[in-house]
């Protein structure tokens, strides 16, 4: 028994100090951003000596930055309040470069063609604003059950949702950039 009661103590002590999810404040998100500056250097030099073009390039290491910061946001802050944090901020991010891509296409395009594509966005956001209204909904305890994870699994839905948008966009672009080549 005195065995038993030790093991046990040992065991909640040693869980006591592992190590748990840590706020990411100014200065951690300083060091993260520059390591995955670090990394991005690395891979742009790579890209170079590869066969890519310059847009490709550039949409890599624009997403790369994202999903580098999310990543290793989530490792060091991995509470539900951390994740659901970082899955916002790559979400907002993404937007970014969905309006950068959407603003290069439109650049392309020419005449009524523009009007099409402005036309697709208006629709795109229409979709959106009620997918996203929807993934509430059906997140509600009296739909899913409820807890906690339902708003890490929003925060994914929201953000799988933008990513994909965006790289609908840059598919686009490349396609248009190609025949002008």
């Amino acid at each position: 028994m005195k065995q038993i009661t030790l093991i046990l103590l040992l065991c909640c002590t040693m869980r006591g100090f592992s190590q748990a999810p840590v706020e990411i404040t100014p200065q951690k998100l300083k060091q993260i951003e520059t390591r995955v500056n670090q990394d991005i250097e690395l891979t742009k030099a790579r890209l170079k000596a590869e066969d890519w073009s310059p847009e490709q390039r550039e949409y890599i290491v624009d997403t790369m930055r994202i999903e580098r910061l999310f990543a290793a946001t989530i490792e060091i802050d991995y509470s539900t309040a951390g994740m659901v944090n970082a899955g916002y901020e790559a979400r907002q991010q993404y937007d970014v470069l969905l309006n950068k891509y959407y603003k290069k296409l439109m650049a392309i395009l020419k005449g009524d063609d523009k009007n099409t594509l402005v036309q697709a966005q208006k629709a795109w956001l229409a979709f959106r604003d009620a997918e996203f209204k929807l993934i509430g909904i059906v997140s509600k305890e009296e739909y899913s059950g409820g807890g906690t994870m339902q708003s890490l699994i929003d925060s994914a839905q929201f953000l799988a949702i933008v990513k994909q948008r965006t790289q609908e966009l840059f598919d686009h672009l490349t396609r248009t950039i190609r025949q002008e080549q």
